[in-house]
């Protein structure tokens, strides 16, 4: 099959699953929107998270939100 790029991602119909830190640096909350709109996912917010999720109740509530969304 001929790829198309990556427009094409946001055509599919696959469920999506987002856990999206408030604070983070490198993703704005207007890309984050913007994605969510675009793909249908289902978007999850973590007050006081950051990029890359290290502290400890970072990692918990990683691990609770995998435990129900994956």
């Amino acid at each position: 099959s001929v790829s198309r790029g990556l427009g094409d991602v946001y055509k599919r119909q696959v469920p999506t699953q987002v856990l999206y830190a408030d604070t983070d640096p490198l993703t704005g909350h207007t890309a984050m929107e913007r994605f969510r709109q675009q793909t249908g996912a289902h978007l999850t917010i973590l007050k006081g998270g950051e990029h890359w999720f290290h502290t400890e109740t970072q990692l918990a509530a990683l691990q609770s939100w995998e435990s129900c969304h994956l």
